[in-house]
């Protein structure tokens, strides 16, 4: 039988407003395993802390619905930015992005061990075909 642990679900909810929206480095030593592995990067990064990244500006991420269970948590995220340099292979434009995606977060010792993102490209593709 998987338990829920209750402070599993605000590590991924700090994670987001302290270091993606705000851009806070501090948070992410306190959140993240040295072996933190992101494998839903569209790039290679290094593990541990060194590998998260917020890697557009004006970056907006809004956590829609969080669910726990083991130590698993799993998240609902909507995203949104101006698309102001090289994003997914597509060259920068003026237009304002926004997409969804489901990141499975393992927890493990207090800390986040890993994060597979999937994005839902449909919309963004067609976000970039207007």
């Amino acid at each position: 039988m998987l338990v829920r642990r209750e402070q599993d679900p605000s590590l991924v909810r700090r994670l987001v407003e302290e270091m993606l929206n705000e851009g806070n480095r501090g948070a992410v030593d306190e959140l993240v395993a040295p072996d933190f592995v992101d494998q839903g990067a569209a790039h290679p990064r290094a593990p541990g802390p060194e590998g998260v990244q917020r890697t557009l500006a004006d970056l907006r991420v809004v956590t829609d619905d969080v669910l726990a269970e083991g130590d698993r948590v799993v998240a609902r995220l909507r995203t949104e930015t101006t698309h102001a340099g090289l994003f997914r292979r597509f060259p920068p434009t003026p237009r304002h992005l926004g997409w969804t995606t489901i990141s499975i977060v393992p927890i493990g010792d207090g800390k986040i061990r890993e994060c597979c993102g999937l994005m839902v490209y449909r919309s963004l593709r067609h976000q970039f075909a207007e």
